[in-house]
């Protein structure tokens, strides 16, 4: 039965080898700079290296009567395809709305998957003596329980994610992707529901693995083209010449302090890090990583900056209703107030 499904696991394999290849050397320019490579396309990197996962895939594909091969190709589709696009999602989508993460977690999360397949990996083309069938038990409790894990995790960046489609007030409109993030919702339940009948059901397993390489091809696809504007980002890059990115932290901390407290730039609800790039001549990318690295954050910094200017101005306008003051305070309106309260303090 085996020898049957070698040929759409090839097919997903050489798909996610194809998508590494053309999302690490893809450029829509030959003029356009590695900074705004970045820019446009938040995920790239992360993406490469998910992608090339799928080299896990040969130890089945060239010995597929090892019970190791056998099982990472059971538990390959509904273990990696949840953690996939959940790293995806998380890294490109937490750049574009500028959520927080603590990198060392964020690096451990990454690695649980790979150690899994990469045992498997080993075990199943190189050292079949690795794993017995009481150490295979063992490593199929773990990747089941560790697939459902990230199942769950993708189900609450989903419901993220549609969140920020709808409610999405705070965050930098003009960059955030909205066409494309309703396409990546879509895809999200499809692909996992795929990728778990594929693993409880033998006969649809070939099926799922054909079904989930074309899938990964029309992501390829998707993505090429830039999701995001450049237009504010190379203003920015056309003043590299006259960057301070020599300075260190301190001094563009300074710089963005005078720009968004001196000159009370919070208060405009549209505000951007490319505003504030612009307005302090210093590339975005320094600045994106000095206010991640010093202020917690773009968008926990700007609505702190907010609440204490809303908490000064409601007592110095006792008057005033709730809703026009947090229009007067940078909130484009009171639900966009809520909302950020909730997810800042």
């Amino acid at each position: 039965m085996f020898d049957n499904d070698i040929i759409p696991v090839a097919f997903l394999a050489i798909s996610c080898l194809i998508f590494s290849a053309t999302r690490y050397f893809f450029k829509p320019s030959s003029n356009i700079s590695e900074e705004q490579m970045e820019y446009m396309y938040p995920a790239r990197k992360i993406a490469t290296l998910l992608y090339l996962q799928g080299l896990f895939l040969t130890a089945y594909i060239f010995k597929p009567e090892n019970p190791s091969s056998q099982m990472l190709r059971d538990v390959f589709l509904p273990l990696f395809l949840p953690y996939d696009i959940a790293m995806l999602i998380s890294t490109y989508f937490g750049k574009v709305l500028n959520w927080t993460f603590n990198k060392k977690i964020d690096i451990a999360l990454f690695m649980t998957v790979p150690l899994i397949l990469m045992m498997l990996f080993i075990s199943g083309l190189f050292f079949p003596q690795l794993l017995d069938q009481q150490a295979l038990k063992v490593v199929k409790i773990a990747a089941l329980s560790m697939a459902v894990a990230w199942t769950l995790l993708l189900v609450v960046l989903d419901r993220k994610i549609r969140n920020s489609l709808n409610t999405c007030s705070d965050c930098d409109k003009k960059n955030f992707p909205r066409l494309f993030a309703r396409r990546v919702v879509l895809m999200i339940v499809p692909a996992v529901l795929i990728a778990w009948l594929g693993y409880f059901f033998d006969c649809l397993r070939s099926v799922a693995y054909i079904v989930l390489g074309l899938e990964t091809v029309l992501l390829m696809i998707i993505i090429l083209p830039t999701q995001r504007n450049l237009q504010n980002e190379t203003a920015v890059v056309e003043q590299l010449t006259k960057s301070v990115c020599c300075k260190n932290n301190d001094y563009i901390a300074e710089k963005i302090r005078n720009y968004v407290e001196g000159n009370k730039a919070f208060l405009n609800p549209k505000l951007t890090i490319a505003d504030i790039a612009v307005g302090t001549n210093i590339s975005r990318t320094y600045i994106s990583k000095v206010i991640k690295d010093d202020f917690g954050g773009f968008y926990k910094y700007v609505n702190c900056l907010r609440f204490q200017y809303l908490e000064n101005f409601r007592k110095e306008n006792p008057n005033i209703s709730l809703d026009a003051a947090v229009e007067q305070c940078g909130f484009v309106s009171r639900n966009a107030y809520y909302n950020a309260r909730k997810y800042v303090k």
